[in-house]
C-alpha cells in the first residue's frame, strides 16, 4: 500500500508540473527536462530509503547536485535570470558549478568505494572511456562551434567544461552499473538515465551558445 501511494503521488506531481508549465505558456521543450528532474529528485531519496545503501553519502551528494541544477533552472525559467548574457556569466552558473561538483564527487565516491579498491584496472578503464568521450565532444562539437565567436574567457570555459564534467559523471556511474550486478536496480537505472539526459542537454545548450549566442537565457 505504501509503495502504491508513493507511486501515485509521484505521478500526480509530474503531471501537475507539466500542466502548470503548459498553462504558463512555456514551450513543450520545458516539460521534458522538468519531468526528468522531478523523477530524479523522487527516485534518489526513495531508492536510499528502500535499499538502504551502506554508504548513502554518495547518493545524497548526487541528489544535492540535482537540487542545485534545479535551483539554477528555476532562476532562469521563472526568474528570468540570465545564465550567459552579453558575453559574461550569470548568477545561475554558481548553482550549476555547485551541482556538478556534487554530482562528480558522488559518482567518484560510489565507484571508488566499491570498485577501484577491488580492481584498480577498472579505474584506468573508466578514465580512458571518459577521456575519449570528452575529447570527442570537444573536438567534434564544441571547439568547431566556438572558434569564430568572441565570448568572455570565463563563459567559454564554463560552456565547455559543463558537458565534460557531465560525461565524466555518467562514465563513473555507468562503469559502476555495468561492473556490479548488485547495482542493477531501478534506482541506479534512473540515476544513469537522468545523468545521461543531463549530458545531452548540456552539449545541446553549449552548442547553441557557441554557435550564435552572446546571450543565453534572458539578458
Amino acid at each position: 500500500m505504501l509503495r502504491f501511494r508513493a507511486r501515485n503521488l509521484g505521478i500526480f506531481g509530474l503531471v501537475s508540473m507539466a500542466l502548470y508549465l503548459v498553462f504558463l505558456g512555456k514551450p513543450v521543450a520545458y516539460i521534458f527536462p522538468t519531468v526528468v528532474t522531478l523523477a530524479s529528485l523522487i527516485a534518489i531519496p526513495a531508492g536510499i530509503a528502500r535499499h538502504k545503501p551502506s554508504h548513502p553519502g554518495a547518493w545524497w551528494l548526487m541528489f544535492g547536485g540535482m537540487v542545485f541544477h534545479s535551483i539554477a533552472a528555476l532562476l532562469w525559467v521563472f526568474g528570468s535570470a540570465p545564465v550567459y548574457a552579453n558575453g559574461t556569466t550569470g548568477f545561475p552558473n554558481l548553482f550549476h558549478i555547485a551541482g556538478y561538483m556534487c554530482l562528480g564527487a558522488g559518482a567518484l565516491l560510489l565507484l571508488g568505494r566499491r570498485r577501484f579498491r577491488e580492481d584498480p584496472a577498472e579505474a584506468l578503464d573508466t578514465l580512458i572511456i571518459v577521456t575519449a568521450l570528452g575529447v570527442a565532444s570537444w573536438g567534434l562539437i564544441l571547439r568547431p562551434l566556438g572558434s569564430n565567436i568572441d565570448l568572455d574567457g570565463g563563459v567559454t570555459a564554463l560552456i565547455t567544461i559543463y558537458p565534460l564534467i557531465a560525461l565524466a559523471t555518467v562514465g563513473c556511474s555507468a562503469q559502476l552499473w555495468f561492473a556490479s550486478s548488485g547495482t542493477k536496480n531501478t534506482s541506479m537505472r534512473l540515476v544513469v538515465a537522468a545523468l545521461s539526459t543531463l549530458v545531452i542537454g548540456n552539449i545541446f545548450q553549449s552548442a547553441l551558445v557557441l554557435a550564435d549566442g552572446q546571450t543565453w537565457g534572458g539578458g
